[in-house]
């Protein structure tokens, strides 16, 4: 669900909040290394010629690069440890150049991932003599490694001769990676559905896409060996008409595809074994949602103020496989973050059954244990007796499960609907739907100020599952409602309900990371938990003009950044966060203007943003790279429209065949919806791809 305002919880009548913050520009890839060489060889042949193998260095990681005082000891920065073994032709002497013809290295980072690969060439140049000077120093070698894998090259030094001047010989130097240098989209394609001719969108799925798409790769799950699954937001053809029980909401739906054509086209159906519930049904009608609102989003109670933070709409931004479950471990526990909205605050002061116009959102966890087939439905309870089971797809048009707020974080009574009988859960203190993350104004509190004026909360969740030598963290990317990217994280493998941080400092600004943690804190007494203050990742410049830095980086206060999400690119070990840029013009080409179109927004653009992962893990979101723009991604919003009308939104990420949430260098697609983001399209949807190149250098 979509809200373009931006939020200032002083609209509210409560305490202003406002935390700037500023991503932090990153060089290329590299890490300097120091150490020793601990064995000189053993005399072989290579290609016919006289050769020395299994010449052994190994060291740590700091030091100052090819310069000939950049030799560090041990310990270094401890942040790593790397081994080399090559062999080499010709003689090491002053005056004299050795060849390096084969070999290979490793480098094991403190976070746990490492940089390896081959030696495929390079040489080691010594001075004339021993008071003759190089880059490196007097009598020093200059040594250029050429490698593949995960590293590139190695620029250095070796100080050997004269023979024991150097006990053991020491090496320095500096170890270059790939990195992800450009990012860019071809044109868009519609994705279709399996009728001739008909857009996926055609084939039941008017709304398809409310919130990002979540792509597994073929053999994720049982039943599923050669075909991708996709878990999406939309409205199907078994509800969508506002009477009795069949509501007009979107809900989790999943789909599936064998991949792209030779040309790149993506053809859709619904995965037979989700949400079969009319079999006998035309093609198109068959299959309904998974998960869904307990409300209809037209529906209000007529006798009480639910509070229920899902009551209207709740919509899956990003399905991950869990590792960790100690009482359901393999990857049929699933776990999905997705935003519930109220559309109820205040309709029961007026009297009326319909919605107010606005809403609150919030960001909820939901659980299933068999692959994503069944859900968590909310189970007739205490809190309404008159709140009764409502089967799938169908939804409840005169009551709700009436939640009290009090049980946010933990969630309702809860059943799992199997042959529409509501059938008690699996016993675990994990299952459910509880919600996680919300503004520091409390649903009822905002009631208190009901109607609400403009829709308040976080919205547009996208998560991302981090493996670590710290623990297994559960990232979730969300909008605050005030134009900027926010992070939050929760440990997982824990015996309880998941708790999470949202990422603040007191004092980070523009330009100024270093405060920014996940640590508790607090700012005016409110704390950074899951319903408290945050940071944003990427802050805005107030005042900034169009042409300037911060602008070309969508960090002008008169632009907006929503819809992130966060990838890892395996070959050059970077995290890769991605966000739509709503702006009055293309950052990048800033001067220029939309024809028919009057700011402040005009265009969408998306962006991207690195972090080095084998030197820091996503705890450290003060080390993104300044956002740059991927190429020819920028969409002018249609003026013919009242509403934002672009092919921008919900940007998903992924690379045929690789695990989901990764990307490869050998590039991918991007799937979106175009249309208008929340309610009130013109015409319908069209879910689209576009085929995306990765460049490194």
């Amino acid at each position: 669900m979509k809200n373009s305002n931006r939020f200032v919880i002083a609209s509210l009548g409560m305490m202003a909040i406002a935390i700037a913050f500023a991503g932090e520009a990153r060089g290329a890839l590299s890490s300097n290394l120091s150490g020793y060489e601990f064995f000189p060889g053993s005399a072989c042949t290579v290609a016919g010629q006289p050769a020395k193998c299994n010449v052994e260095f190994g060291g740590w990681t700091e030091g100052s690069g090819q310069a000939a005082t950049g030799w560090t000891a041990f310990p270094g920065d401890g942040e790593g440890l790397w081994n080399v073994n090559l062999s080499y032709t010709g003689t090491p002497e002053f005056g004299g150049e050795v060849t390096l013809v084969s070999g290979s290295y490793s480098v094991l980072f403190k976070t746990g991932r490492t940089v390896s690969g081959t030696v495929t060439g390079g040489t080691v140049v010594w001075p004339a003599n021993a008071g003759a000077s190089s880059s490196c120093g007097a009598g020093v070698a200059v040594v250029t490694v050429c490698l593949s894998g995960g590293a590139s090259s190695f620029e250095g030094c070796l100080h050997d001769l004269p023979a024991g001047s150097a006990i053991p010989p020491e090496i320095w130097g500096t170890l270059l990676r790939p990195q992800v240098s450009n990012m860019q989209v071809q044109p868009v394609m519609p994705v279709y559905s399996p009728l001739a001719g008909e857009t996926i969108n055609q084939y039941g799925l008017g709304s398809l896409a409310d919130e990002h798409s979540t792509i597994f790769p073929p053999g994720t799950f049982p039943q599923h060996p050669n075909d991708y699954l996709f878990f999406v937001a939309t409205k199907t053809s078994l509800n969508g008409d506002h009477t009795q029980n069949t509501g007009d909401t979107s809900g989790l739906v999943v789909l599936t595809s064998s991949g792209p054509d030779a040309s790149g086209q993506w053809t859709l159906d619904y995965a037979s074994d989700y949400g079969l519930y009319q079999p006998t049904n035309p093609l198109g009608q068959q299959n309904g949602q998974v998960f869904i609102a307990p409300m209809d989003r037209e529906s209000c109670p007529a006798s009480y103020e639910d509070t229920t933070f899902d009551l209207n709409y709740a919509n899956p931004g990003q399905v991950v496989i869990d590792p960790t479950n100690p009482f359901n471990t393999g990857p049929g526990n699933l776990l999905m973050i997705y935003e519930g909205t109220n559309k109820c605050l205040g309709a029961l002061s007026t009297n009326s059954t319909k919605p107010t116009g606005s809403f609150y959102a919030s960001i909820g966890i939901a659980t299933s244990n068999d692959y994503g087939h069944t859900w968590p439905s909310y189970a007739p309870n205490s809190f309404d007796p008159s709140f009764g089971f409502t089967p799938l797809p169908q939804q409840n048009l005169s009551y709700g499960p009436n939640i009290p707020w009090t049980s946010f974080g933990v969630g309702g009574p809860v059943c799992i609907d199997i042959n529409n009988v509501c059938t008690p859960p699996p016993h675990s203190p994990l299952y459910g739907r509880y919600g996680v993350l919300s503004p520091p104004v409390s649903l009822p509190s905002a009631a208190l100020e009901a109607p609400l004026s403009a829709p308040i909360g976080e919205q547009e969740p996208s998560a991302f599952v981090d493996p670590t030598l710290k623990g297994t963290y559960l990232y979730v990317v969300y909008d605050p409602s005030d134009g900027e990217i926010s992070v939050a994280r929760a440990l997982l493998g824990g015996t309880h309900k998941l708790s999470f941080t949202k990422w603040f400092g007191s004092s980070v600004s523009y330009g100024d990371t270093s405060s920014g943690s996940f640590q508790p804190s607090s700012y005016n007494g409110v704390p950074n938990n899951g319903s408290g203050v945050e940071s944003p990742i990427f802050p805005m410049q107030a005042g900034a003009a169009p042409g300037s830095a911060s602008y070309q980086s969508c960090q002008a206060d008169t632009q907006l950044q929503e819809m992130g999400s966060i990838s890892y690119v395996d070959e050059t070990n970077q995290y890769l966060m991605t966000f739509v840029c709503s702006s009055p013009t293309d950052p990048e080409n800033a001067l220029s203007t939309v024809p028919g179109c009057t700011p402040p927004l005009c265009g969408a653009a998306w962006f991207y943003s690195t972090l080095d992962g084998t030197q820091y893990d996503l705890s450290r979101q003060d080390k993104w790279s300044t956002p740059q723009e991927i190429t020819h991604s920028w969409v002018p919003f249609d003026s013919s429209y009242a509403c934002n009308y672009s092919s921008a939104w919900y940007p998903s990420f992924m690379s045929p065949d690789v695990l989901s949430a990764h990307l490869s260098t050998n590039g991918g697609y991007v799937f979106s919806m175009q249309g208008c983001p929340g309610a009130g399209d013109p015409n319908l949807r069209r879910y689209s791809s576009r085929a995306l190149v990765i460049a490194t250098q």
